[in-house]
């Protein structure tokens, strides 16, 4: 019981340090009175492939929303520009070599559900996390056996080939961003 009641309040401070727009947001002045905010547990891609799971308020979820709408036709220009890009470019130590990072589809909200309680919202985007760190974790344990089992040349090259991929990813995401902040401000200069 007292492990129990330990938890609960390291989980009560977790959630309040890092989740504080969320326990702010319970004081809305937009809500009727006497009704709580929903806290939204939402999964956000990133484009290396991994989920992370966390707390919103219905504002965040609309704000990344919007950005993950106006980002998602850009992506496919985004890719062939940094494609464009890594094959003209000249760099030391590397020959002309295929863009290592594999086409990209665009991003989108995973939404889990919606909650009253914080701490249940917590616990359950916990869990999500833990499940999703657990599909890595097996990946990356059959991927580390792999790699002990190397000689030194394939390693060597294993290297410079994940090097490449997140140098790739690196050119990617700066094509991505600076198409996006200009898409912004089309959209703000219409308005």
């Amino acid at each position: 019981m007292r492990r129990y009641l330990i938890s609960s309040m390291v989980l009560f401070v977790i959630v309040s340090c890092v989740f504080p727009v969320t326990t702010e947001a319970a004081g809305s002045s937009r809500l009727p009175a006497g009704r709580t905010p929903y806290i939204y547990v939402v999964g956000v891609p990133e484009f290396d492939g991994t989920i992370k799971y966390k707390l919103m308020s219905k504002e965040e979820v609309d704000e990344i929303e919007a950005t993950y709408k106006i980002e998602g036709p850009l992506v496919r220009k985004a890719y062939d520009d940094a494609k464009k890009e890594w094959e003209s470019r000249e760099q030391e130590g590397r020959k002309k070599s295929r863009f290592p990072l594999r086409k990209p589809r665009p991003r989108s909200v995973d939404d889990v559900g919606k909650y009253k309680d914080v701490s249940r919202a917590a616990e359950k985007a916990k869990e999500m996390n833990d499940k999703e760190g657990s599909k890595g974790g097996e990946a990356e344990q059959k991927r580390n056996k792999e790699i002990e089992n190397m000689s030194e040349s394939r390693l060597e090259k294993y290297k410079a080939e994940k090097d490449q991929e997140e140098e790739a990813l690196k050119l990617f995401e700066a094509k991505l961003d600076t198409l996006v902040s200009a898409e912004y401000d089309k959209q703000k200069a219409k308005n």
